[in-house]
């Protein structure tokens, strides 16, 4: 077999492959054997006439396409494995030569994974600086408050709300280009009715803590003097949207508050602390609360560093990436924003049309952090090569337990995911650990 291979731009590669004649031959008895199997020619069994007849009743063109077909599959493989290629997604096949009695002859055109050339990653990982990890009487005081809330009694009220109340409202929202992320889209029959052009959502009995602000800046203060079965109108200055997409603009609300109620705090003391779990007084809670907010702190810190570090080294890194790649970063980009979409309520065509924007415009809006987050993977791929970083197969069927223990039975798992891509997904996340693991040990060297 002889094979030529010339390298394209983007991360391509172009192979000519020429399957010898004799070699070719058998291909072409296999079509037929195959393409055979269920023909029935009278005088012979099914399946069973020679192969001049078979030949002769199917055509030279079917047979012909079957064992192209047959060929380039194997031949392709055979390749891959033998010139140790790591191909990326589906090839580009083309025939070039194809006739009984000679060499058969195709092309092949394949994205690859490209060569990955690193900086001293060791070198980023000691100059990326880390931040200082403390725990302050604050920290302590925001959990506790945190405790207490969760633990509140409330009281229902019968006078307007004020700042600290807990409420429930009921909220419409005019249609506006920004609103699609902040609410549920609908329409609620109870809702107040004026004429007015159909509202672009709404959101029952929302739960909100006045003063806190945690829905849309500024509507708490005007939820503020509002009495149970109360209604209110009023207009709201929108934020621009986390994405960046819209720019939020002006929004006329309508509220109907369903509740008052007074949040009632228990009281901090050594029998509230004893409530919490096994601690012995308010002392041994707060120590236990400080170690505890300590390790919450540095795991996020890490996580920081971690990603400073690993950005900084594809920053720099020096790589050319197939378009392929990138397409399936924006897919799988496309994927994470309609789970966050559903979460919310919403569906990712209505979202489109609030928006009014395509899915290709979103699409290619992705087109920078995809090409980031492909070099991010494919240099921790490169670091753990050249690092000869290997798992351990015992350590990664234990990962794979864990998250197959959610499953009742083994068929179970096998009905509902694809164990090999879990192994492969969980193989990948044990070697960034280690290559982490190994940045971490060159900050730490750092004179």
């Amino acid at each position: 077999m002889n094979i030529e291979i010339k390298k394209l731009p983007k991360s391509e590669i172009e192979m000519e492959i020429e399957v010898p004649a004799i070699e070719w031959d058998k291909y072409l008895s296999l079509a037929v054997k195959n393409l055979g199997q269920n023909l029935e020619v009278p005088g012979f069994r099914k399946g069973q006439a020679p192969q001049q007849i078979v030949e002769r009743e199917i055509g030279k063109d079917k047979i012909l396409q079957e064992a192209a077909q047959l060929c380039c599959r194997k031949s392709y493989v055979h390749v891959l494995a033998t010139k140790k290629i790591e191909a990326v997604g589906a090839p580009k096949i083309t025939v070039l030569k194809m006739a009984t009695g000679n060499p058969f002859v195709f092309r092949a055109q394949v994205a690859v994974v490209p060569e990955v050339v690193l900086p001293e990653y060791e070198k980023i990982a000691r100059d990326v600086p880390k931040n200082k990890i403390k725990v302050d009487d604050k920290d302590i005081e925001e959990t506790i408050n945190y405790l207490r809330k969760s633990r509140a009694q409330f009281v229902t009220l019968v006078k307007p709300a004020q700042k600290g109340d807990c409420v429930k409202v009921d909220l419409w929202v005019d249609q506006t280009p920004s609103t699609e992320v902040l609410i549920k889209p609908g329409i609620d029959e109870t809702a107040p009715n004026d004429g007015k052009k159909p509202l672009a959502g709404e959101l029952k009995d929302q739960v909100i803590v006045l003063g806190e602000n945690s829905l849309l800046p500024g509507l708490d203060e005007k939820l503020f003097g509002m009495k149970e079965g109360e209604s209110k109108e009023f207009d709201l200055e929108l934020p621009v949207n986390k994405d960046g997409h819209e720019v939020g603009g002006q929004a006329k609300i309508r509220a109907k508050m369903n509740l008052v109620q007074k949040i009632v705090l228990p009281e901090m003391n050594d029998e509230f602390a004893m409530s919490l779990g096994k601690f012995k007084d308010v002392a041994d809670l707060n120590k236990n609360l400080r170690q505890g907010i300590l390790v919450e702190k540095k795991t996020k810190e890490d996580e920081r560093w971690h990603m400073a570090v690993i950005n900084k080294i594809a920053d720099l890194s020096q790589v050319e990436l197939p378009e392929i790649l990138i397409k399936r970063e924006q897919d799988k980009m496309m994927t994470e924003l309609e789970s966050n979409l559903t979460a919310l309520g919403l569906q990712l065509k209505d979202y489109f049309a609030k928006i009014q924007r395509t899915e290709a415009q979103i699409q290619e809006s992705f087109v920078k952090q995809a090409k980031q987050r492909v070099k991010i993977g494919l240099c921790l791929r490169q670091i753990a090569r050249q690092e000869k970083i290997k798992i351990d197969e015992k350590d990664l069927e234990a990962e794979m337990s864990k998250f197959l223990s959610q499953f009742e039975s083994i068929d179970q798992a096998k009905n509902s995911i694809d164990l090999e891509a879990l192994r492969l997904y969980t193989e990948g996340l044990m070697e960034n650990r280690q290559v982490f693991a190994l940045l971490e040990k060159a900050y730490g060297l750092k004179s």
